[in-house]
């Protein structure tokens, strides 16, 4: 027996199913599939006239009958399944008289994964750094926010740490995410991108700031404050603790804890000390 639009009652096989998983996708992927049933026993192609999407699943699709499109909206993040049904039959079937229509069901699944954390217990740090005298623009890492044409020129005190994020399931975050850039402050590029192993690396540590300065002067031409600075001998480190919360972003996506309460201390000459809660 067949329902109104030619589909099983409740209790009553389909002619033919098929199920595809799309495995783990990010938001903004695209998938697609294809209802193929079986040839007949003469060897003829199926041919699907009908097609609905009975269960999305999270995602945006277009298409069908046979064909369809999906894409994961950007604010999804959670485990996939879709179901679309339909009707087929082969050539030489479907016209004047009575017939059966063939029906098909389709099953779709996957999980849709979201940088959600970084990861703890967090990376400590206790010792002696290399000082640097550094001209830093918003290219560089870490980088600086001083305008076009600018540079910071800035004596430096850092090391950089591996920072593991989570996926919203607690889990470290999938190699589908490598090359993801990481920013800060809703947007603000540190120029490190994620890598497969679901880490990226985090400049951390104090600085004396010599001033802002123009990158060429006269124009065409290597600003030669720059060259002099850099040649210079790094001062001892500043007698300093700063603590840190920092709003980080992975491929758009903002991190929840990012960074709490990290302390940061240099002492002079070159010792720094990074203590997470």
């Amino acid at each position: 027996m067949l329902g109104w639009h030619g589909l099983p009652e409740r209790g009553f096989a389909w002619d033919y199913t098929q199920s595809t998983n799309f495995g783990v996708l990010k938001p903004g992927d695209h998938v697609h599939f294809m209802v193929t049933p079986p040839k007949n026993s003469e060897g003829k192609d199926a041919i699907v006239t009908k097609g609905v999407c009975d269960q999305p699943g999270g995602f945006i699709w277009i298409g069908g009958p046979a064909s369809w499109s999906g894409t994961v909206p950007p604010d999804f993040a959670a485990q996939h399944m879709g179901r679309f049904s339909g009707e087929y039959r082969y050539p030489g079937t479907g016209g004047p008289g009575p017939y059966r229509a063939l029906t098909w069901k389709m099953d779709t699944a996957g999980v849709v994964l979201k940088p959600a954390a970084i990861h703890s217990p967090h990376p400590q740090f206790n010792g002696n750094v290399a000082g640097q005298n550094r001209a830093l623009d918003s290219t560089t890492s870490p980088s600086a926010m001083v305008g076009a044409g600018n540079v910071l020129l800035i004596s430096l005190y850092i090391t950089y740490q591996t920072i593991t994020v989570d996926d919203q399931f607690g889990n470290t975050l999938n190699a589908i995410f490598s090359g993801s850039p990481v920013t800060e402050y809703g947007g603000v590029a540190i120029n490190q991108l994620m890598t497969a192993a679901g880490t990226y690396s985090d400049p951390v540590g104090n600085g004396i700031i010599a001033g802002v300065v123009p990158a060429e002067n006269p124009p065409g031409t290597p600003n030669p404050v720059i060259a002099v600075f850099l040649a210079s001998p790094v001062p001892p480190a500043p007698a300093s603790t700063v603590v840190q919360n920092i709003p980080v972003e992975v491929g758009g996506h903002s991190l929840n804890p990012a960074v709490v309460s990290r302390q940061v201390t240099t002492s002079p000459p070159n010792n720094l000390q990074i203590v997470w809660p």
